[in-house]
């Protein structure tokens, strides 16, 4: 709690493969629709361009690319969380 008000810090991460990209910018679609508020970071496998560029305009606050580097995660986590 912060001042008397319940501090908030939601995190969702959808991790997903091309063929549910689909999917997965329907549930981010959802989520934002439920919470505008929500801060989410997409994750999927690389030469996504289209899926990156639909995720971000559509709500997600970043976008990491598979595989992995630690670095990159810890990058957008701080991001998000600040």
């Amino acid at each position: 709690e912060s001042h008397g008000k319940p501090v908030r810090h939601d995190f969702f991460v959808a991790i997903g493969c091309f063929d549910a990209q689909l999917i997965e910018i329907q549930a981010l679609k959802k989520i934002k629709e439920t919470d505008a508020g929500a801060n989410i970071i997409m994750c999927s496998a690389m030469g996504q361009q289209a899926m990156v560029i639909e995720s971000i305009q559509s709500g997600a606050k970043d976008f990491i690319v598979k595989p992995f580097q630690a670095d990159r995660v810890l990058e957008a986590v701080k991001k998000v969380i600040g």
